[in-house]
């Protein structure tokens, strides 16, 4: 099983990456989430690559942790499973932190990978990316900035969830969470959304595994969702946006799964439900 010894294994051998050597547009790890994604935004330049550089780091080692892949850092605000409190970090641990914990934005500033104690409860080192001038190094840190952890499963005998063969509710759509789906609606299995615009983001913001484009063919997925959900004609163009949204919070609330208002925002609290309705077959 992949260990946290091998994604910080994995993390330390990046060390000395610098943005301004590559000598392509972006940055190595910005490329690699494009093309996971199928976002070519991510392969810009000037994109911040700290979360990515994490979620990298467990996409290779095949590892496992709720809330990863993602392109932002973490926070308490996100509630995702397995959070840990800063006193309690382990090595292997994702962690969160905010430069400023005194000022108006709650939002968390950066993320990177705990390494180990220096002085326990107060200071201690981390490997990062997007780190000192754009580079990967390994960093010492301290807890007063910490927001929070996230503990991955670093042993899948630990993880219910995998072994049972069902979703994490994690508030997190990705790959496993859109293959289900499309499993129980007979659609093609190939893990993406396809073919979604870019300026309806806001509408599905916790929905990653999406493929960006100029949504004139749409989704077999969505296509299929936007019937069961009860759109017709045509509304029924594969396109995620603020309706379609609106129609899934409706069919989850209907099965007993949502509780949120019907807002056409489908962030982590309409997620949830989703991964609870397809852990329970709903949508076959």
């Amino acid at each position: 099983m992949p260990s946290a010894e091998d994604v910080l294994r994995r993390a330390r051998g990046e060390i000395g990456y610098s943005r301004w050597n590559d000598p392509e547009q972006g940055t190595k790890y910005g490329r690699w989430y494009a093309k996971y994604t199928g976002n070519p935004t991510y392969a810009a330049n000037g994109i911040h690559y700290c979360a990515i550089f994490v979620s990298w780091c467990f996409v290779m080692e095949g590892v496992q942790c709720p809330g990863f892949p993602r392109p932002v850092a973490i926070d308490r605000t996100d509630h995702l499973l397995r959070q840990v409190e800063p006193l309690d970090l382990h090595r292997g641990d994702a962690v969160g932190f905010d430069w400023h914990p005194n000022d108006s934005d709650i939002r968390a500033d950066h993320v990177g990978l705990f390494e180990d104690w220096i002085q326990p409860g107060y200071s201690f080192r981390t490997v990062e990316g997007n780190t000192g001038d754009g580079q990967v190094l390994e960093c010492v840190r301290y807890i007063e900035n910490v927001t929070c952890g996230v503990r991955p499963y670093y042993d899948d005998a630990k993880n219910p969830a995998i072994q049972s063969g069902k979703l994490e509710v994690d508030g997190v759509a990705g790959s496993r969470t859109i293959v289900m789906w499309q499993t129980q609606m007979h659609t093609t299995e190939d893990a993406i959304i396809g073919d979604q615009p870019d300026y309806l983001m806001k509408y599905r913001a916790n929905v990653w595994a999406v493929q960006n484009g100029e949504g004139k063919y749409g989704s077999e997925l969505v296509k299929a969702v936007q019937r069961r959900c009860g759109m017709r004609g045509s509304d029924v163009d594969g396109v995620w946006g603020m309706d379609t949204s609106k129609a899934i919070q409706r069919r989850l609330k209907t099965w007993g799964y949502y509780t949120g208002e019907i807002d056409g925002y489908f962030g982590p609290a309409s997620v949830r439900a989703l991964q609870r309705s397809l852990n329970d077959g709903k949508w076959k």
